[in-house]
């Protein structure tokens, strides 16, 4: 039940002011800080709904263009799930994937794919390569493929 509670955070408030433009966005930031303050009091800093706040703050970040903090935000969020998760935990990779899509907003297009890759790997040492959360996975990599302008290999995957 707490890892669906988890998900049903993941409203996206940047989705919500995305078209409303970046003067919203700079609301949305302030709003957002807030609430995750007001979660660290209730739950703690390294609590999985914190963590998942945070890494939800990072796409605002990204989309405020504050690709440094949302990469050091998502790092952080990252090493501390995988602490207290492990490598192939489901919250785990997913803060991986949001690492990933910041290193592709960053153009730092071979980070993105060293984290697509860990991502798919992992995955695939669990699930059949069929499985909904592997073929995303390959979609993001063949993503990262095509901004590199390696077409070939993205149309593989």
């Amino acid at each position: 039940m707490q890892q669906m509670n988890a998900r049903l955070l993941q409203i996206d408030v940047v989705h919500e002011y995305r078209t409303w433009g970046l003067k919203k966005l700079d609301e949305a930031r302030v709003v957002y800080e807030r609430e995750i303050r007001d979660m660290i009091r209730e739950f703690g800093e390294l609590h999985f709904i914190s963590l998942e706040l945070y890494s939800i703050f990072g796409d605002l970040l990204d989309q405020l263009g504050q690709f440094e903090k949302s990469k050091e935000l998502r790092i952080w969020v990252r090493d501390e799930t995988e602490k207290q998760q492990g490598v192939g935990h489901p919250d785990t990779l997913r803060s991986i994937i949001y690492l990933a899509s910041t290193y592709r907003n960053q153009g730092q297009l071979k980070k993105a794919e060293e984290m697509d890759m860990r991502v798919l790997d992992t995955i695939k040492l669990v699930l059949d390569k069929e499985h909904p959360s592997t073929l995303t996975s390959m979609s993001n990599l063949a993503y990262t493929y095509r901004k590199q302008g390696r077409w070939k290999e993205a149309v593989e995957l």
